[in-house]
């Protein structure tokens, strides 16, 4: 299970690099991050709990954001 933790985490980290670099280049953007945010809470807790079966469905979505 530590393959699909590391992988979420990977993700996780990917996400947010990815938000606070849009936040930097686009400041006074008009972008909505609460549906991102809420999937990376659920990656988190899912990491935290080695919840084996929401991190599989978790991982999916976050590997789909862009």
């Amino acid at each position: 299970m530590s393959d699909i933790s590391s992988e979420a985490q990977k993700e996780v980290a990917r996400i947010r690099d990815m938000i606070s670099t849009t936040k930097a280049l686009l400041p006074n953007g008009n972008v909505s991050w609460a549906v991102y945010e809420t999937v990376l809470e659920a990656a988190e807790k899912a990491i935290r709990e080695q919840d084996g079966v929401v991190l599989v469905q978790i991982l999916l979505e976050l590997k789909e954001m862009h």
